[in-house]
């Protein structure tokens, strides 16, 4: 994932240095790198983490934004969790990056065949007018956060959710930016 995002394994601060790093990452021309990181509390593969680093970094092709009014929504073509103390893992399921101006939201769902489910949304007035093609933030605002309460989402490591965040930044890299 270039710019040592596995770094988050080390400490709080060189967490908040990889992610910086992410928002300049290089990218080609259609695709583009989403982030969202924060401190967290939750679970991955069955092993529960309180109050630690965690980022999940998505990237897809922009060519490939869906808009419906007020909404735009993009499928990812990866989407990884790095969580400080676990080995990365890959979400396995069709994991989306979404704006959805109308609520001033911005984040990751899982969308299965049988319906959708939020991962983690950052609320922040900025999306109002965000539409997944530019560099973005970082922003940060309340979280939105119903998958440890609806259902736990797919990953190579197994099942991971969060019960709780704070401190999260929402934002977007792309080359040029």
């Amino acid at each position: 994932m270039g710019c040592g995002v596995q770094s988050l394994k080390h400490t709080s601060l060189f967490a908040i240095l990889a992610i910086c790093c992410l928002f300049t990452s290089t990218a080609t021309a259609d695709n583009a790198t989403y982030t969202i990181f924060g401190i967290g509390t939750g679970s991955l593969g069955g092993n529960s983490f309180s109050s630690t680093p965690f980022s999940i970094v998505a990237e897809a092709d922009t060519d490939n934004i869906g808009t419906l009014p007020g909404l735009f929504s993009v499928p990812n073509t990866r989407t990884e969790v790095f969580v400080d103390g676990f080995s990365s893992a890959e979400f396995t399921s069709a994991i989306r990056t979404t704006s959805n101006q109308s609520l001033s939201r911005g984040g990751f769902g899982d969308f299965p065949p049988q319906g959708s489910f939020p991962i983690l949304f950052v609320d922040n007035s900025l999306f109002d007018t965000y539409d997944l093609e530019s560099s973005f933030g970082p922003v940060t605002g309340p979280t939105q956060l119903t998958n440890g309460v609806s259902r736990p989402t797919p990953t190579t490591a197994g099942d991971f959710y969060l019960t709780s965040v704070q401190n999260h930044i929402y934002g977007r890299g792309r080359a040029g930016a």
